[in-house]
């Protein structure tokens, strides 16, 4: 009976350090996209989100990779650039003729 309290006390322990371990790993991975939200956020003057740090970063990618990589196959380099353009209307912010509605009127 001994051994019975014994386990019940350990697994509450063991699920504690599992969770300490994964908010550490995932605070680990996710700063450093953290830093550029905010890096962004200061550069365009407004907060950016998450979602739209990954899309700047994910047009940064294409970029290079359109930009400065060169391919033995014109099709190949064609895709990349396409991928790139795609990857620009993603990020772009869409507005919508209420928010310059609103802008104007200073709302």
């Amino acid at each position: 009976m001994a051994s019975n309290i014994t386990l019940q006390h350990k697994a509450p322990i063991a699920t504690t350090s599992l969770r300490a371990l994964v908010k550490s790993t995932k605070k680990a991975v996710t700063s450093p996209f953290e830093w550029l939200r905010q890096y962004y956020s200061s550069i365009l003057g407004s907060e950016v989100t998450m979602r739209q740090t990954l899309r700047y970063l994910h047009a940064q990618v294409a970029f290079v990779m359109a930009a400065f990589f060169t391919y033995d196959s014109l099709l190949v380099h064609a895709a990349v650039f396409v991928w790139f353009i795609v990857t620009l209307v993603i990020a772009a912010p869409h507005h919508s003729p209420d928010d310059e509605l609103s802008d104007a009127q200073g709302k």
